[in-house]
């Protein structure tokens, strides 16, 4: 669905009304890999409407994720899968974390920057060659990591969004990764 109200419109992803429902979107195919000598630059422009009870995961994943409680991209967290992104993954969090998962090993920490309701984000990181991840919100470096990045699966872009107690949205203004070939 294409909102009306934002200049030059943005995709609206809604959760259903009931309990534990939830949307998830990848695209398709495994595009990216962490590979020597080669950067991934990933950005999304971003709001959730209901900052205190949704759940969501924007980044990149392993598009061999199972399950459905929650949504099979974080139902995958601490799984096999990798992925490496942005998450808000409790009911009454509102803590922006960064998570990077190799193969099942995850690390998860907290940027220090809370998600506001109905309010545009810029979440972004570059995954640097050597295996490092530096993460940014608004433009601004929160972070970096070398724990557990993924180094043998290919992810793809990947959206979720999960609503444990009624309806939910994540509104996309843009999203992109890209990397040399």
């Amino acid at each position: 669905m294409l909102a009306q109200r934002e200049v030059g419109g943005v995709v609206v992803i809604t959760t259903g009304g009931n309990a534990n429902d939830f949307a998830s979107c990848q695209m398709n195919g495994e595009a990216w890999a962490v590979t020597a000598l080669k950067d991934i630059f990933f950005e999304i422009r971003m709001k959730v409407s209901l900052h205190t009870s949704t759940r969501w995961f924007v980044g990149l994943a392993s598009t061999d994720v199972a399950g459905a409680t929650i949504g099979p991209i974080m139902d995958s967290v601490g799984s096999e899968n990798s992925m490496i992104g942005f998450i808000q993954d409790g009911d009454t969090d509102v803590d922006i974390d960064f998570l990077c998962q190799n193969g099942g090993t995850a690390t998860q920490t907290d940027s220090g920057i809370n998600i506001a309701a109905d309010t545009f984000v810029l979440l972004a990181f570059h995954v640097k060659g050597n295996g490092s991840v530096e993460y940014f919100i608004n433009g601004t470096s929160v972070g970096s990591s070398t724990t557990n990045v993924p180094d043998g699966d290919a992810v793809t872009l990947s959206m979720e969004v999960h609503a444990p107690v009624a309806s939910s949205t994540l509104e996309v203004d843009y999203i992109g990764c890209s990397s040399p070939r």
